[in-house]
């Protein structure tokens, strides 16, 4: 178990991995591979994350842990062409892209990661990786990230909830940074109809946590709309423009049960009778956060410091 850790970076060389790999013997692995955007490497990042993952490819099988930072996607490809075998101990998958706005020619997904058997994985956060959106990765997760998806690589609400749909023991959500989102609606729900009852709604009882920052306002409605949060307990809305039909979301929710702790409203805009509204029906709300948001009158923080029993952070 002293060498269960194994990293490869320009710091963490083959050799000292390759020495942890046989003195792990057969217990489960934490494995990361390790190269940030830099581009003044003294020797080929390509060659290194071959040969980094041609190592670990007989390991992938006690695998629990695996995180793999690159500075392109050429090189996030050329890494998981390489996982293809099955890792049925891995617990937690991240996979980030540095380099997010560049633009390449590698949209198509690689073959099925893992050879789609991952029955343990609970953790997956992906940073400007398109891996086809595989729903046989992405089940029965409990933590899910999403983030830094541009020219039309961000998945869409649809594909979104049905994999939502398949994890709903899910505690945390966050998607960050996705552009060219609000294009496509998901087909659902219109655009003109905010009260109109959804049906089916994607019952998530465990979420506790959800961020969207940067996500696309009709994309985060979207999902937001079409699941059932009645234990979330943090939340952060940032650069969203007009969240007033979020807010009415939070209200329907409260009106049953909605234990929010954790509110944060970054850089958007809201109507303040609905604002108010939702703070009337929180009474566990003890930190709310208000950060660039100019139009916020008087009334509004009168009312919100009457509410806020513990913390009130106006910036």
């Amino acid at each position: 178990m002293l060498w269960a850790k194994i990293s490869v970076s320009p710091h963490d060389s083959l050799e000292k991995a390759r020495r942890r790999l046989v003195r792990s013997k057969s217990c489960p692995l934490d494995i990361t591979v390790k190269f940030g955007p830099r581009i003044d490497y003294t020797t080929s990042i390509t060659e290194q994350i071959i040969h980094a993952m041609e190592l670990f490819r007989p390991a992938l099988w006690r695998t629990k842990s695996f995180s793999l930072t690159v500075p392109n996607r050429p090189h996030a490809y050329t890494a998981l062409l390489r996982c293809q075998e099955d890792a049925p101990l891995l617990e937690n998958l991240t996979i980030h892209v540095c380099n997010s706005m560049q633009d390449d020619h590698y949209t198509s997904p690689p073959p099925s990661l893992f050879n789609g058997c991952t029955p343990q994985l609970r953790s997956c956060s992906l940073t400007s990786f398109n891996f086809g959106w595989d729903k046989k990765l992405m089940t029965h997760l409990r933590i899910l990230k999403l983030g830094g998806y541009f020219n039309s690589l961000a998945p869409s609400a649809v594909t979104l909830l049905d994999i939502l749909r398949q994890c709903p023991e899910l505690e945390e959500l966050a998607l960050r940074n996705m552009s060219n989102v609000d294009s496509n609606p998901c087909p659902l729900r219109t655009m003109d109809e905010p009260d109109t009852p959804v049906l089916s709604k994607i019952q998530l009882p465990r979420l506790k946590k959800a961020s969207f920052y940067y996500a696309g306002i009709a994309h985060t409605r979207e999902i937001m709309s079409h699941i059932a949060f009645p234990n979330l307990e943090s939340l952060e809305l940032s650069y969203l423009e007009n969240v007033t039909p979020i807010l009415h979301l939070l209200y329907t929710q409260a009106l049953t049960r909605l234990p929010l702790k954790y509110l944060r409203v970054e850089s958007c805009l809201f109507g303040e009778m609905k604002f108010i509204n939702l703070l009337r029906k929180l009474p566990s709300l003890v930190t709310l956060e208000l950060v660039d948001i100019e139009d916020v009158s008087y009334y509004v923080l009168k009312v919100s410091c009457d509410f806020i029993l513990l913390d009130f952070v106006f910036i």
